[in-house]
């Protein structure tokens, strides 16, 4: 948003020395004419800049996405937030296939905690109230299987995929203090790999066979959400146990980009912060 607003501002004050010109030219070629320019380019001049003054008031052309103020401490705060996450797993795991409605109020609630605390106020109550109508279908089923879930699941993924997007736009933006870049660039990661858990189970929701587990893991059961965590977990962060396996095209596919995802984002994300700040040592060298 401060980018937004520097660059309007460079073109306002582009704007105030072109009209500078041509009433400096104006003057040089024709005294007579006095100094005012051609009247139509004195017109439009003046209505480019009143649509980019930065004096005018901001509410006036603000919309439904635009943010607010980011919390004062937003990294840390999203970043505990995907911890908590992470430790209530165990808590909330019942043991079936399918993932948990309690599980699914809190990835809801922290998806929406995260655009709240990046500023976007509006659309993180938006995705609240489309979380507790996907939830109240679901507690309204009478035996919710995996094609009743299936709306709201895909709802929380996208809703997800847009917190961790707001998130590794923050994290990678300028202006921001180093703290709260690399606690919001680490809650990022730990987002990316929730969200191709969610991935994957989409996948083993279309393809029930593109994934596997040995026989040796109970008996040889079928895999369960919480499989999908740990795989998509194992897989991010390059451990690769291979207690789950990826068998089909579109699984492998998908586990590929996850690693490299895994190594590309925090190299990119160390480099960013790396060029930052030797952007702001020759800034502030003499």
């Amino acid at each position: 948003m401060e980018g937004l607003r520097e660059e309007k501002a460079w073109i306002y004050g582009v704007l105030v020395h072109f009209r500078g010109q041509l009433i400096c030219r104006s003057v040089d070629s024709n005294p007579s004419a006095g100094m005012v320019p051609p009247e139509s380019i004195c017109v439009a001049c003046d209505l480019f800049m009143a649509g980019v003054d930065p004096s005018v008031s901001s509410s006036r052309r603000a919309s439904f996405w635009d943010p607010k103020p980011a919390f004062l401490r937003h990294g840390l705060l999203i970043f505990l937030a995907q911890i908590l996450t992470l430790l209530l797993v165990p808590m909330l795991d019942n043991g079936d296939t399918l993932m948990p409605i309690p599980f699914a109020v809190i990835a809801f609630a922290g998806a929406a905690f995260t655009i709240l605390s990046l500023g976007y106020r509006r659309l993180a109550v938006a995705i609240a109230v489309t979380g507790v109508v996907g939830i109240l279908y679901l507690t309204s089923m009478p035996s919710p299987n995996q094609f009743n879930r299936f709306p709201t699941m895909l709802v929380l993924i996208l809703a997800y995929c847009l917190s961790v997007c707001l998130a590794i736009y923050h994290a990678f933006a300028a202006n921001l203090m180093s703290s709260q870049r690399i606690l919001c660039g680490a809650a990022s990661f730990v987002m990316v790999g929730f969200v191709f858990a969610a991935a994957h189970g989409f996948v083993h929701f279309c393809k029930p066979d593109a994934y596997l587990l040995p026989l040796g893991i109970e008996g040889g059961r079928p895999p369960r959400w919480l499989d999908f965590l740990w795989l998509s977990f194992s897989t991010l962060t390059t451990a690769g146990f291979g207690d789950m396996v990826p068998v089909g095209a579109w699984s492998c596919m998908l586990s590929t980009m996850e690693g490299l995802c895994g190594i590309l984002f925090p190299a990119t994300l160390i480099a960013r912060i790396a060029t930052l700040n030797a952007d702001n040592r020759l800034s502030l060298s003499p």
